[in-house]
Formats: structure tokens, C-alpha cells, sequence
């Protein structure tokens, strides 16, 4: 007795610790996604702790006050995303889950609590899934994924037995409920439609690291840091790259004593008739700005949610998860071709007419960019402008400054030289991914430049190579990764599922019409035999002894009525087949003194037993 009370406390410790472990994962998950801070985390473990060691049987706080207590959370988070608006939306489910988490935690905890619990960490897991691009969350979730089926298994066996099982299924069996689990979620993942990117659409995930400025502050006095984080990614789909990428993002025409800023313009469709001859498909990432990004000119964008403000091109909303840019190496026409300058800049005007001397409109822009790279040094610094000066005069006198400064510097000296000009913002990408082949582009990649019109506009770069990375192909194993996480999990839509049955149907062995199955037969009928095989093997595994028992019996043609009493069983069992009557009622008789007579049975074993005598006999 004293060792069957042994084994009993045993069994029930083990649904507390792996209540506790599951509870983890799913805030676990959600710190690992970047929704929850790591000292936070530090602060809810110890919490769980606490709730295992003294807590998980206690009750020191009644229920209704918790229900209380929820409800004016929930009421002040309401409150808060009506405040904060969209940008508040995350944060109010995390606080609100995470409260609920915490207080079902350190409650009493009876069967349905326990379950509860479960469901609340899976919701963690999801909510991870849904509000990240990062696939590390991923840690806590398979960790769920593997700990949740047994402890249902464990609640389950302890609900409808009453006591502990006399033996419990492998470590084998578990893995493979894990992988059948991962296997499902797989299918239903790909096959299920989706709209693309929805929450991401929505703006709900706010992260901007971007470098870029669409209009130049020379006047700054911070220094820059280069944040060496990847902003963008870059697959060109058509035509041949070049090694340095000139990725445009604004053309800055006017000036004033500050720097240059776009100039206003209406609102306009994107018409162009040139043939394409590159498209680059561009994936954003934590990038603010909604300029369309692009090289050579501009053709039109997919999804065509985009218009034109003089040279400029924005998106119409927010900026896409994911767009195709359709480009063509012409010669670019576009925009007023100025060469007024402020009374401020005259001076600075003066000098590039006096450096650029004589001859054509190339040779001067070849003279300015040498007297930039030779007299001035690339600088991240900030400066200290006085009232009476202006930031291009004071970077020429110290002589330092960043790429903003030598575009700006070159633009306004060209101008003097009687050369319209104009700066443009955008990136200088140099670094090819060949683990992925596409580009990376990080925010310190951030550039200005400038273009010159010369019977069309061209590109001259002044920054000194201090400011410019050489162009790099490298082997970044972990960005990729990383990418096609995002690529075919976090951003995969329904156009890519169509994209795939297009790509199965056309790509498929033909066979001959007559046994012909429809093409999306073709794809369903896999999934769905997987699907519930894999659901029967599970619910099989899932059943008591004494069901399986009988699921054997009816297999040899019994027909057995489900809630009837153990006595009914047998006398169905006598009028059908009397011939399984005594191994029948004997299982029974052993199986009862087991289950309710408190007798130390080993009745896994038994019940295999019968079930290969049963199976070992003809219908």
C-alpha cells in the first residue's frame, strides 16, 4: 500500500514540473521573438519557480478576485491601444496573456486549471508566430509541441484511471507524436490560404532601424553609429547586376542654406513606355520610409499600389512585405534641370566654377570630385555650425564630413560651374549573399550621391573610398536562414501557393488521360491520407487498455454497444462469438480487480497479450 502511495505521489510531481516547464516555453517564445525583455523573463522564472516548489496545490488568492483583477486589465489595455493606436495592439496581448499566464500559474490548480495552462501557452507560441520575422521563438514552440501531448497523455490517464498507469509509453512514442504533430502542421501550413502578410500590411509590427533620409540634415551635430543591421534583402530576378548597386530612394532638387530637399510636386500614376530590362524583387525589413527603392529608371511596381511626385516614387500606404520592380537601363530625362543657388551658397558656387575651369560638362565633374576627394577626409562625425555660416561652408573649412556632406558640397559647386545638378539618397549595396544569391542591404549602407545633367542625368559619387565598402561576394550561412524563414514562412501568401500548384501542374510527368486525376486531386489526396493517418495513430495511442481491448474485438466483426456496462460487453461477446468468450472474460475479470480492486497488475502487458491472441484468430 505504502509503495503504491509511493508511486502515486510520484506520478502526479510529474504533471506539476511539466505544467511549469510548458508554462515557460510559451513566455520563453515570446522573449526569444523580441516581445518581452530578457530581465523580464529573468523575473517570470523565478516567478515559475516559485509556483512549483510551493505554490502549484496552494490557493492564495480566491478565483473571483483573479476574474476581477483580469477585467481591469483588459479594461485598461483597451485604454491603451485606443491611446496608442495601432503601435499598441502587441503590446496590450502580451501584457494581457502574460498577466493571465502569471495568475493561472500561482492559483490552485485542478485538472481544467492545468489545461488552462497548456492553452495559454500554446497561445504564447502563437502570438510569437504571428508578430515576429525572427525564427529563433521557435525553441520554446517545439519544446511545447513535444511536452503538451504528454501531459494530456498524463491528465488524461489520471482522470479516467484514478490512479497512475502501470506503465507509460516510451520516449520513442513521444517523438514520434512530436514529429507527427510538426508533420501536419507542415501540411496545413502550405495548403491553407492566407491572405499575404496581413499583419505585417497592417502595421502592427513597428521595428524601423533604417539609416535613410529622404532629405539631407547637413546641419547635425550627433555622431553617426553604423547599425550593421540587414534592413533589405535583394533578389535580382532579371537581367545582370553590377557589382555596386546605386539604389536610389529620393532626388533631391532644391537647396536652401541647410541642405537640399525634395521639391513639391502633384501626385501623378507611374506611366512609362520603355521595355524592361531588369526586375528586382525587394524585401523590406524594420525600414520606415515608404520611397520606392530602385536602379536605372523606373518602369512600374508589383503590386502596383504606387504613385509619382515629380521624380519621386512612393507607396500610395505602407510599404509592402514584399515588391517587384520593373526596370530600364535608358537614359533618365526626368526633373528640372537647376542651377540657381541661395545668396547663402554663392561663395561655395564660386569655387566650383573656379575648380571645374573649362571644357566638357565631364571633365569639370572629374575636377570637382578630385579637389572633394583630395581636400576633404570621409567622417561620421556631427559639426557645430555658427549662425553666420552655412553646413556646406563649414565641412570645406574643416574639411571632414560624411557622404551627405561631399554630395551636397559637389551638387552646389556644379551648380556655380553652371552644371544642373541634384542629390539623390538612397543605398550603395555592395555585400552578395551566395549562400542565398541575392544582396543584403544594412542601414550603414545608407549613401548620397549626386547626378549631373549632361543631355541626360548621370551619376557621380564624390565620397573618397573611406565612405564606400568595396563590392564583396561572402557566404552568410545564417542570413539565409534567416531569409527563407522570412520568405516562405512569415511573408508566404496565397499568390506563392497558386505559384506552386502553377509549378506542380506544368512541371508534373503526364500520364494518360484515362487515368488522369485532377490536379488539385493530385496534391489534396497526399495531404489528407497523411493527415489522418497520422490522426487515427494518435487517437489509437490516446485510447485506455480496456478500449483497445474491445477496438481489437470489434476488428474480428463484434458489433459491441460503446457505453455499455463490462457485463454487457461479455454477453455480446458469448451471443457473437463464443468461441473468444473465456480469453474475453478473462481480460475482464483481471482487467476489473486492476482498475477497481487496487491490485498491482501489469495490465499494458496483459493487454497486449490479448490483443495478439485476438488478432492471431480468424473472423
Amino acid at each position: 500500500m505504502k509503495a503504491s502511495m509511493a508511486m502515486r505521489r510520484a506520478f502526479i510531481s510529474d504533471i506539476p514540473f511539466l505544467t511549469t516547464v510548458v508554462s515557460f516555453c510559451g513566455v520563453l517564445s515570446l522573449t526569444l521573438a523580441g516581445m518581452m525583455p530578457w530581465p523580464m523573463l529573468a523575473a517570470i522564472a523565478a516567478i515559475h519557480i516559485a509556483a512549483y516548489l510551493w505554490l502549484f496545490e496552494r490557493e492564495i488568492l480566491p478565483s473571483y478576485f483573479f476574474g476581477i483583477f483580469m477585467g481591469a486589465v483588459f479594461l485598461g489595455e483597451c485604454i491603451r491601444i485606443f491611446v496608442a493606436g495601432s503601435e499598441g495592439v502587441l503590446p496590450a496581448l502580451r501584457d494581457i496573456i502574460l498577466i493571465l499566464a502569471m495568475g493561472r500559474l500561482i492559483l490552485k490548480k485542478t485538472a481544467r486549471e492545468i489545461y488552462q495552462i497548456l492553452g495559454i501557452s500554446l497561445a504564447q507560441c502563437i502570438l510569437a508566430t504571428v508578430f515576429t520575422i525572427s525564427p529563433v521563438f521557435l525553441i520554446g514552440l517545439m519544446i511545447d509541441a513535444f511536452l503538451i501531448p504528454v501531459v494530456l497523455y498524463l491528465l488524461d490517464s489520471y482522470e479516467f484511471e484514478k490512479k497512475e498507469p502501470s506503465s507509460t509509453p516510451s520516449s520513442g512514442h513521444w517523438l514520434l507524436v512530436f514529429i507527427s504533430i510538426i508533420a501536419v502542421s507542415v501540411v496545413m501550413f502550405f495548403v491553407i490560404p492566407r491572405p499575404s502578410s496581413t499583419l505585417l500590411s497592417m502595421n502592427l509590427i513597428k521595428k524601423h532601424r533604417t539609416g535613410f533620409s529622404e532629405e539631407v540634415n547637413l546641419a547635425r551635430e550627433d555622431t553617426l553609429e553604423q547599425d550593421r543591421g540587414i534592413i533589405m534583402r535583394i533578389v535580382w530576378k532579371e537581367g545582370r547586376p553590377e557589382d555596386r548597386i546605386y539604389l536610389s530612394g529620393a532626388r533631391l532638387e532644391v537647396i536652401d542654406r541647410s541642405g537640399f530637399k525634395k521639391s513639391p510636386a502633384p501626385v501623378e500614376s507611374i506611366d512609362s513606355y520603355a521595355d524592361k530590362t531588369d526586375t528586382l524583387t525587394i524585401y523590406p525589413t524594420d525600414i520606415e520610409s515608404k520611397n520606392v527603392f530602385f536602379t536605372y529608371s523606373l518602369v512600374s511596381t508589383y503590386p502596383a499600389s504606387a504613385h509619382k511626385e515629380g521624380v519621386n516614387y512612393y507607396w500610395n500606404r505602407d510599404v509592402p512585405p514584399v515588391y517587384d520592380v520593373h526596370l530600364a537601363r535608358v537614359e533618365d530625362t526626368s526633373g528640372n534641370r537647376i542651377t540657381d543657388v541661395p545668396e547663402s551658397l554663392v561663395k561655395v558656387a564660386g569655387l566650383g566654377k573656379e575648380v571645374a575651369g573649362t571644357g566638357s560638362a565631364g571633365i569639370r565633374v572629374e575636377r570637382i570630385i578630385q579637389y572633394l576627394r583630395s581636400h576633404c577626409s570621409y567622417s561620421l562625425e556631427g559639426m557645430q555650425v555658427p549662425r553666420n555660416k552655412t553646413p556646406v561652408e563649414v565641412f570645406l573649412e574643416k574639411r571632414k564630413g560624411a557622404c551627405e556632406h561631399f554630395a551636397s558640397a559637389m551638387a552646389v559647386m556644379l551648380r556655380g560651374a553652371g552644371i544642373p545638378s541634384r542629390v539623390v539618397t538612397g543605398f550603395l549595396v555592395t555585400e552578395f549573399n551566395t549562400a542565398g544569391n541575392y544582396y543584403m542591404v544594412r542601414a550603414s549602407d545608407a549613401h548620397a550621391w549626386v547626378e549631373y545633367w549632361d543631355g541626360a542625368w548621370i551619376m557621380a559619387d564624390p565620397t573618397p573610398s573611406g565612405g564606400v565598402q568595396p563590392g564583396r561576394a561572402r557566404t552568410n550561412l545564417l542570413d539565409a536562414m534567416r531569409f527563407r524563414w522570412i520568405r516562405w514562412v512569415i511573408q508566404y501568401s496565397l499568390n506563392d501557393q497558386i505559384n506552386f500548384a502553377k509549378y506542380v501542374r506544368f512541371n508534373a510527368p503526364k500520364i494518360p488521360k484515362a487515368a488522369a486525376t485532377p490536379r488539385w486531386l493530385s496534391f489534396l489526396i497526399p495531404a489528407f491520407l497523411l493527415g489522418t493517418s497520422v490522426f487515427l495513430f494518435i487517437r489509437y495511442k490516446r485510447l485506455s487498455l480496456y478500449e483497445k481491448a474491445l477496438l481489437s474485438l470489434r476488428r474480428k466483426g463484434l458489433k459491441l454497444d460503446e457505453g455499455a456496462e463490462h457485463e454487457t460487453h461479455l454477453r455480446q461477446v458469448r451471443e457473437q462469438r463464443p468461441e473468444l468468450s473465456d480469453a474475453f472474460e478473462a481480460y475482464q475479470k483481471k482487467y476489473l480487480s486492476w482498475r477497481f480492486g487496487g491490485r498491482k497488475i501489469d495490465m499494458q502487458t496483459l493487454t497486449e497479450e490479448f490483443i495478439r491472441r485476438i488478432s492471431g484468430l480468424g473472423k
